[in-house]
């Protein structure tokens, strides 16, 4: 995943959660795809 997919997946994580931007550093780009859609598709 491109930096620039990862930054889009966090942007709207971003806006439904309050994780600190350290927090994204850490996942794997599979991590951030499974973050993204439990907050999303819940």
């Amino acid at each position: 995943m491109s930096d620039e997919e990862r930054e889009k997946l966090i942007a709207v994580i971003n806006q439904k959660t309050k994780y600190p931007p350290s927090y994204f550093d850490s996942l794997s780009d599979k991590q951030l795809i499974e973050l993204y859609e439990y907050h999303t598709l819940k």
